[in-house]
This record gives C-alpha cells, sequence and structure tokens, in this order.
C-alpha cells in the first residue's frame, strides 16, 4: 500500500521530473535521471520495472528510467493531478483529453463507487 507521504514525495518528484505525455494513442507518465535510489523509488511506488542503466556518449552519466503507459498512467495522473503546478495540470489534462477521445483501454481501470480511476496499491 502507498502511503500519503509517499504519494506527497511523488507529486514533487513528478513536478520537476516527470514527464506526462500521449504518444501513439497511448497515454504515458515517465522519469530519466542519472540518480539510480530515485528513480528506483518511482518505480517502487508505481510497481513499475526500472530501465537502465543507459549512457550516452563517453563522458556522461549513466541514467534510469521508469515509464508508466496506458491505463496504469492515467490511474496516476488522476492521483497526483491536484498535487501539480498549473502548467503540469495542463499537461496531463491534455494527456487525459486526448485519451479520452481515443476512447482505449479506459474500461481496463478500476473505478471506485464515484466512477473515478483507482490505482491498485493506494
Amino acid at each position: 500500500m502507498v502511503s500519503a507521504c509517499d504519494v506527497i514525495w511523488l507529486v514533487g518528484y513528478l513536478e520537476g521530473e516527470g514527464s506526462f505525455t500521449f504518444n501513439k494513442n497511448v497515454p504515458v507518465l515517465s522519469v530519466i535521471s542519472t540518480d539510480e535510489d530515485v528513480v528506483q523509488r518511482v518505480a517502487n511506488l508505481t510497481k513499475q520495472e526500472l530501465k537502465g542503466p543507459y549512457m550516452y556518449g563517453h563522458n556522461r552519466k549513466p541514467f534510469w528510467r521508469v515509464q508508466l503507459v496506458g491505463a496504469k498512467a492515467i490511474g496516476w495522473m488522476f492521483t497526483i493531478y491536484y498535487g501539480m503546478s498549473l502548467r503540469r495540470r495542463s499537461q496531463i489534462r491534455f494527456v487525459i483529453d486526448e485519451w479520452k477521445k481515443v476512447g482505449t483501454s479506459r474500461s481496463s481501470l478500476t473505478r471506485n463507487r464515484n466512477g473515478f480511476p483507482t490505482v491498485s496499491g493506494l
């Protein structure tokens, strides 16, 4: 189970380092960083696999990545939405609106009694 403190930490981290996109009709929430321990924490909280290390060039630091796609990305976007800045909310709202237009994978979300998407483990 993810604690409220963990969600608050995740909101803060994603505010600065998160990416919210809609690629090839699929919502994507991703994090890339050279700090393995921090990206590992994101992976643990979201129950996703840590990818990496990756290298670009000889004189650059290795980096790691966590990526959530589809219904899982949407669920987390709903979870963190109200903790994000207006700019990030705008990005998230764009992804959700595009996802609604496509109309796929929404049925795979678990919903609460009010019809809002939920994330497993919260």
